[in-house]
This record gives C-alpha cells, sequence and structure tokens, in this order.
C-alpha cells in the first residue's frame, strides 16, 4: 500500500531524521513480506513520507514533490486520457503523469483522472502544497493546523498517532458518529483534524489554506441526459462499452492471475461475468460465508462461480475468535470509532486475500449510484401518514415480523424504529435516531444538525427518486462504506480496485432518466440488470439477494459481556461525563437479555469507548 503523510511549516524543522508515521497495519502474505521501501523527501520547511518509495517521485529540477496513494489507471492510460480532454500529461510512470498535469494546468486535470487516488503534491521553490482526494471516496486525505503549519495523511490512525497535533473530541463529530455509526466528512472524531470531502482540493501557502471543489456527486442543477432517439440496447450497448473500459484499464499490466469478491448479488456477478469474458487470464473468487443459511452467500456464488468456469473460488467462514480479534483491531484501523460492525467480516475476508494478493477487484457502488432500492414508499408514508397512527402500524409490523420471521427487520435496522421517527430523513440513520440520542446526550438533537437532512430538505429541484437515491450514494455509500473498506484494505496492505466508480460510468448512468435505474417493483439497477442478463442466464444469478448480515449472537457473547463490563461500567462513563450511564446501562442489559432493539446503541457506544480509551484517554 501506498500511504502518505506529511508536514508543512514551521513543525517540520523539528521532527527527528529517524521519525516515520505510525502506520496501523496488520498485512499477511505479499503485502507483509514486500521489502519496506518508503519514499521520504525533506526540503525547506517540508517532510513528506510515503509507505511506498515507489510512489514519491520528484521532479527531474528538484522542484515538485509528488505522492500518492490510491490506484490511478496506468500512466500511459492516464496520459492518454488527459490529452484527450485537452490536458499536457508527459510521463512513463505515474509520478510524472501526475507531476506532469499539475504543474502545467492546476487543479483542472483533477476531475478527469481515473481510479482512486489520495495526491499530495510540493513545490519547494514557492513552498505551496497541494492536496487532492478522489471524486468518490475511494481514498481520504485527512489534515489538521497547529501553529502555523499544517500536518496530512490519508491514514487518519497515523495522524491521530503521530503526536503532531492537538487532539480533543469534537462535539459535532461525535453526534454524526452515534447516530450513523461513521462521520461524514469534512468532520472527523477529532475537533481540530478535518477529512477532505469527496471531489474536494486543497492548497496551502506559508500558513494560510484555501479549499475548494474540483467535483461535487451532487451538482447545483439537475438536468437528465436527452435519450429522445435511442433505444434500450444503444443504451444497454454504451453502458457495455464504458464498463469495460473501466475494468480493462484497471486491470495491471502483464498480470495473469486477478482476484476478485464474488457474493450472490448482481454487482460482483456482473464484475466476475465480464472479467471472464473480456480477459484472459486465472481468475480467483473469495466468498464471505454464513453459518446461518438465510445470510449465506456461498451457495449463490457458487453457482455463478461454477457457470463462469472459476476453477479457484475460495469460500471464507469467520470464526468466534476472528470475531473478537477484529472488533479489538478497529480502533486502530480507523484512527476514530466506526460502528458500522460489517467492517468485521469485511476484515476477516480482506485478511484472506491479503495472504496471496495485493489487489482485488471488488464490487463496491452500484446500490446508490446506479439505482436500487426505491425509498419513495417510506418518503410518502411520512408525509401522508401521521405520527400517531403510525405507531400502531409499527407495533403490528413488528409482531409480525417476529412471529412470522418476514425478515423485516435486522440486528441493525429494526422496522419498528423506522416506522415510529418523527421524519423522514432519520431513515437514512443507522444507529441511534432522535428520542434516544437525545437520551443519551442530554441535550435537543434537530434533525437540521445533519447534513443529509439539509439535503433532502433544501434539493427539492431534484425529482424525489433522484434525491433521494443520491442522498443514499452519498451519504452512506460514499461516505460509510468506502471509508470502511478503505480503511481495512489500506491495514491488511491489499489494494482496493472499484471500476464501478469509474467517473465516465458514473455520469453516464446517473443522467439517465429514472425509468432506465428501477422499473417495476423492486427491478433495481435495471441497466446492470439487462447487461448481466447478456453475459448469463437468470436462472443462475436470479432470486434473493441473502446479503451477509453480521449478528454477534452468531457466536459465544462472554468475550462481549467482559467489553461492555469494561468499557461501559457505569462508573467510568459518568466520571467522562459524554453519556447518561442509566440510559447506557439498561441498554446492556436489555442487549443481553435477547433484545436486539437495544444492540445498536451498545455495540455503537462499546466501539466509542474502545476508541477514546486508546486516543483520548
Amino acid at each position: 500500500m501506498g500511504r502518505i503523510f506529511g508536514v508543512v511549516g514551521p513543525a517540520a524543522d523539528g521532527i527527528p531524521c529517524d521519525w516515520s508515521p505510525p502506520w496501523a497495519g496488520i498485512a499477511e502474505g505479499p503485502s507483509r513480506a514486500r521489502p519496506s521501501s518508503p519514499g521520504t523527501v525533506r526540503s525547506s520547511g517540508a517532510v513528506l513520507y510515503s509507505q511506498e518509495g515507489g510512489r514519491c517521485h520528484r521532479s527531474d529540477d528538484g522542484r515538485h514533490v509528488c505522492l500518492w496513494d490510491g490506484r490511478p489507471v496506468a500512466a500511459h492510460r492516464l496520459a492518454k486520457h488527459l490529452a484527450g480532454h485537452g490536458f499536457r500529461a508527459e510521463g512513463e510512470s505515474i509520478g510524472e503523469v501526475l507531476l506532469s498535469a499539475y504543474v502545467h494546468h492546476g487543479a483542472p486535470p483533477l476531475k478527469f483522472l481515473r481510479g482512486s487516488f489520495a495526491l499530495a503534491i510540493y513545490d519547494t521553490l514557492e513552498q505551496v502544497l497541494f492536496l487532492a482526494a478522489d471524486p468518490y471516496g475511494l481514498k481520504r486525505l485527512f489534515v489538521a493546523e497547529s501553529g502555523g503549519s499544517l500536518v496530512f495523511s490519508s491514514d487518519l490512525g497515523a495522524l491521530a498517532g503521530s503526536g503532531l497535533c492537538p487532539l480533543s473530541l469534537s462535539d459535532e463529530g461525535l453526534t454524526e458518529y452515534l447516530s450513523f455509526g461513521y462521520i461524514h466528512p469534512p468532520l472527523t472524531i477529532y475537533k481540530d483534524v478535518s477529512s477532505l470531502s469527496v471531489g474536494e482540493f486543497l492548497a496551502w501557502e506559508r500558513g494560510e489554506i484555501h479549499r475548494s471543489f474540483y467535483h461535487q456527486v451532487i451538482g447545483d442543477r439537475w438536468a437528465f441526459a436527452d435519450v429522445e432517439g435511442r433505444t434500450e440496447n444503444e443504451l444497454l450497448d454504451e453502458l457495455e462499452k464504458l464498463s469495460s473500459a473501466a475494468i480493462l484499464d484497471r486491470i495491471p499490466a502483464g498480470s495473469e492471475r486477478l482476484a476478485v469478491y464474488l457474493s450472490s448479488g448482481l454487482d460482483t456477478g456482473l464484475l466476475a461475468a465480464s472479467l471472464r469474458r473480456h480477459w484472459d487470464g486465472e481468475l480467483v473468487a473469495f466468498t464471505l460465508g454464513s453459518e446461518h443459511p438465510r445470510h449465506d452467500e456461498v451457495p449463490g456464488a457458487r453457482k455463478m462461480a461454477g457457470f463462469l468456469g472459476l476453477g479457484d473460488h475460495r469460500c471464507v467462514y469467520m470464526t468466534k475468535d476472528d470475531c473478537y480479534e477484529s472488533l479489538e483491531q478497529l480502533p486502530d484501523i480507523f484512527g476514530q470509532p466506526m460502528a458500522d460492525l460489517s467492517a468485521i467480516p469485511n476484515l476477516v475476508i480482506t485478511r484472506e486475500v491479503g495472504r496471496e494478493f495485493t489487489e482485488i477487484f471488488a464490487g463496491d457502488g452500484p446500490d446508490g449510484l446506479y439505482g436500487n432500492w426505491d425509498l419513495r414508499p417510506w418518503y410518502q408514508l411520512y408525509r401522508w401518514v401521521p405520527y400517531l397512527v403510525r405507531m400502531p402500524l409499527a407495533l403490528v409490523a413488528d409482531r409480525l415480523d417476529r412471529t412470522l420471521g418476514l425478515g423485516l427487520s435486522t440486528p441493525s435496522r429494526q422496522i419498528a424504529e423506522l416506522l415510529t421517527q418523527p421524519e423522514f430523513s432519520w431513515v437514512f440513520h443507522k444507529k441511534l435516531k432522535s428520542r434516544d440520542l437525545e437520551r443519551l446526550l442530554g441535550r435537543p438533537v434537530p434533525p437540521e444538525t445533519f447534513a443529509v437532512h439539509r439535503y433532502l430538505r433544501d434539493r427539492r429541484d431534484i425529482p424525489l427518486y433522484e434525491r433521494l437515491r443520491m442522498g443514499f450514494a452519498l451519504y452512506f455509500v460514499m461516505h460509510g462504506v468506502l471509508l470502511k473498506s478503505g480503511a481495512i484494505h489500506n491495514a491488511v496492505g491489499v489494494e482496493q480496485i472499484c471500476p464501478y466508480y469509474d467517473r465516465d460510468l458514473v455520469d453516464f448512468i446517473c443522467a439517465l432518466p429514472t425509468r432506465f435505474k428501477i422499473r417495476g417493483k423492486g427491478y433495481g439497477k435495471y441497466l446492470h440488470t439487462r447487461l448481466l442478463e447478456r453475459y448469463v442466464p437468470p436462472e443462475v444469478w436470479r432470486g434473493r439477494k441473502r446479503g451477509f448480515i453480521f449478528d454477534f449472537r452468531s457466536f459465544d457473547l462472554a468475550p462481549l459481556r467482559s467489553l461492555t463490563d469494561r468499557y461501559l461500567d457505569r462508573g467510568r462513563l459518568r466520571e467522562a461525563g459524554l453519556f447518561d450511564p442509566d440510559f447506557v446501562g439498561k441498554s446492556v442489559d436489555a442487549y443481553f437479555k435477547g433484545d436486539d432493539r437495544a444492540g445498536p446503541a451498545v455495540l455503537t457506544l462499546l466501539v466509542f469507548e474502545m476508541w477514546r480509551d486508546r486516543y483520548l484517554p
């Protein structure tokens, strides 16, 4: 992996020559065995670090230094792509191409870069630092100002553990975390540390900072593409062309063997089928299995692997030891609390990948950007059905769900709780909501506190389905799912390749009229489904996606009880003064008595206190 770190300003002069960033890492296999060759550049007023020296490039005249973390497309392809958009970008390596584009044009080429990246360029003559993160959040950059200096890193844990910036709790970040389970940029859990938002760049010059966007996922104006006169098959041909290019451009040169995640769903199935259709090398598939038949992805993935002729299909099952070992590692992997506990099985399977591979193709992305779930019924329910009517509906739905096993609720999403929120935007919150959040914190938390509420309220110029779809894509997938999977792959030493986040592909599919995203009841990702039908017969993949749901009740709860006794002790919480100890204690007691409704609160608080114990003791 190529995580980057740097200090510019007066603080750089005080950093010892033998100091290095405290990278969090649990790499195994080739990532651990690869010789360590970090890149370090010291210049007037700056010290810059790259975890891999190959991702640190200095211009021939020595003036400019370029560091990058991520997986841009191959240098020659990137140079050709930028040239096609009128930008001069020369060189034989990624660093040369990136530096050439910046020196000649500044920020404008950023919107046309392809692949994932966190980028830092330093002008040693003018002492100007330029930082940028990719348009969709596949890679992150975190920054902290202190005494006229700037510290940055693509690894929040390294920045927090460096001792180079003050660490104190952000009230805004805490509220975001407790309600979503993660924190939306530009906030972090630290008051004096911020995150670059997706599609944002930052320029620092002798203590002065300018931040701006080179790309916005949700622009100021909404307009559908004009598809009049084009048939559905013509649009499908265009989608196939763009999808194939996005995948092929990301295959490392000379590769004879690639890894790919494969579930029972559409996205990874289409990805694996496209790789098999357009590439002749060996494909190794990894699937996360579950002992619970209702949530086991393996049977569906095996059908797909069998049809595609994938002889090497590896199914990974999580043990109790895997579960609790991974839970203990989460604070150091993220550098701040992360309560999306699917991170635990995600870490388990990524570790298995890392024993043999340093890169893997992943199907993350289409659930939001390309149109899947239709949230309009929920929106209309909140709009037209009064709260007092929804209350009895919630009780009936909850009882039917528990009695008949309808699967409406999961350990992290309870149907009764969703139906009884005072305002629709709370549906987007994955953890503590409205009244429970206010009881825990002992203060009002109006929905206007959160960016997702303000977006849903203010952007009524966007058609309802598209407004909800893009809200889900930005505030859940990019700010949450991609943050989670990116940090995990960084820590393990495996580069995650996400072709569905190719800029040309995203622009094409997002601008299509709604009927090409969702059609009929539950027929989401319509064009992608049609494309998969070209490659694989529907009987191979059609059916209810299992969906991996992580639940501690699948394992012995004794280790979890030991952790809650230690970290959620009422006396400890009372001394910290952040939360209502009685609310927490009652939630813990209810959870261990079998009430799953208390699970999100308990586990969210546990992860927070584990993080606080290490970073803000």
